[in-house]
């Protein structure tokens, strides 16, 4: 029997949301191009030798990028953004899992065995458990200074990537100032301070 090519090849990869500006390219990465969601791969011929070889690049958005017209979506799940609470917890337990990337290849030649026309990749995104705790000052009255004690803490086990705090202070509290040096320097606060990449911070 004659081997026939593969005919019109169409491969598809419909990116989860969440990642963001992808492209493809077709010689190991000379060229990229963007990727839409699918992509016409024309004839195969028969065997490893006339094996196509598409690389697809992504970047992992951030967790309100997941967010789109009051719900967030990772895929496979739909949420409702009404309870921010909810919303952030579900998109925290997505952002901490694991990306499910599917893709589905198909021809007009008939296929004796259409069960490996789709495949799945798991990856694992790296996890940072970060805290915030702050102090008690106590009782105070009026005119007194008031110095509250926050410790953001990392848990691991990566180092967290540009963590912000941000801390809602009373309109009661005049001139508020911070320091990252145990009081040595005092800096005029704004409302929030950018961290950067965090190992754990008072």
């Amino acid at each position: 029997m004659r081997a026939v090519n593969c005919e019109d090849v169409v491969l598809f990869d419909k990116l989860p949301a969440y990642l963001q500006k992808p492209q493809y390219s077709l010689d190991h990465g000379a060229k990229w191009f963007v990727w839409n969601k699918f992509l016409k791969l024309g004839d195969i011929g028969v065997g490893a030798d006339n094996d196509v070889v598409v690389l697809i690049r992504a970047t992992v958005g951030p967790k309100d990028a997941w967010i789109k017209n009051n719900c967030c979506h990772d895929g496979g799940f739909r949420v409702q953004c009404d309870d921010e609470d909810n919303l952030w917890s579900h998109l925290a337990a997505v952002q901490c899992g694991a990306i499910q990337n599917r893709v589905f290849v198909r021809s007009k030649t008939c296929d004796p065995n259409p069960k490996n026309n789709r495949a799945m990749a798991t990856t694992t995104l790296r996890t940072a458990n970060i805290s915030v705790t702050t102090t008690d000052p106590g009782p105070v009255s009026v005119g007194d200074n008031v110095t509250y004690t926050i410790t953001v803490r990392n848990a691991g086990p990566f180092a967290a990537e540009n963590v912000t705090l941000t801390v809602c202070l009373s309109p009661r509290l005049l001139d508020a100032q911070y320091s990252t040096d145990n009081g040595t320097t005092w800096l005029d606060w704004t409302g929030s301070w950018d961290m950067g990449e965090h190992r754990g911070w008072h």
